[in-house]
C-alpha cells in the first residue's frame, strides 16, 4: 500500500532532487551537533528510497564535515 501511494503521489523528480540536496549538504559554519541533526533529518526523508548502502551514507557524512574535526 505504501509503495502504491508513493508511486501515485510522489513525482519521479523528487528522489533526484532529494539526493542532490544530500550530496551538496556540508557542515559549513554549523556545529557538529547541528550538522548531525540535519544529516539525520535528511536520512529520515531518504529512508523510503533505500538506494544507498551504509558505506555510501557514511562516506557522504564524512565528506560533509569540516576538515578541522
Amino acid at each position: 500500500m505504501k509503495d502504491e501511494l508513493r508511486e501515485k503521489y510522489v513525482p519521479p523528480s523528487f528522489s533526484a532532487c532529494l539526493m542532490d540536496e544530500g550530496y551538496q549538504y556540508t557542515q559549513g559554519n554549523k556545529s557538529a551537533k547541528e550538522y548531525v541533526t540535519k544529516f539525520d533529518e535528511f536520512l529520515i526523508r531518504c529512508n523510503t528510497l533505500n538506494t544507498e548502502r551504509h558505506a555510501q551514507i557514511l562516506s557522504k557524512f564524512r565528506a560533509g564535515l569540516r576538515g578541522d574535526l
